[in-house]
């Protein structure tokens, strides 16, 4: 998962916050790999792990790659407000016309 993902090159980071460090982390983190649609199904990847490793990426000496990560899951997660996804902006403007909603946060969908 992308959490176990970061907390292995977390540890790296503890040895040395060095630029190969920080490859280390872009390299294997910030891949669109994570939230290919298998991931996505099986939850290994789920809104709530982006959020936590979003949240140690903040904590980290490099906020661009806290700043690219966000991005990429607000690609994924379209109407996350955390995220600032394209589609949280229309959700906010008009919330209801979320009829139907699978795990909050997760999927939602806007009919």
């Amino acid at each position: 998962s992308p959490k176990h993902c970061y907390c292995a090159i977390e540890q790296v980071y503890k040895v040395g916050a060095n630029q190969d460090s920080k490859n280390l982390l872009k390299t294997n983190l910030l891949s669109k790999t994570w939230f290919d649609r298998r991931r996505l199904q099986d939850r290994s990847t789920s809104h709530q792990g982006c959020v936590e490793v979003h949240t140690m990426l903040s904590q980290s000496p490099w906020p661009e790659v806290a700043s690219e990560w966000k991005s990429l899951c607000a690609t994924e997660f379209r109407y996350s407000s955390y995220f600032e996804g394209s589609q949280s902006k229309s959700l906010k403007e008009n919330p209801k016309s979320v009829i139907g909603c699978v795990k909050a946060l997760e999927k939602l969908e806007i009919l």
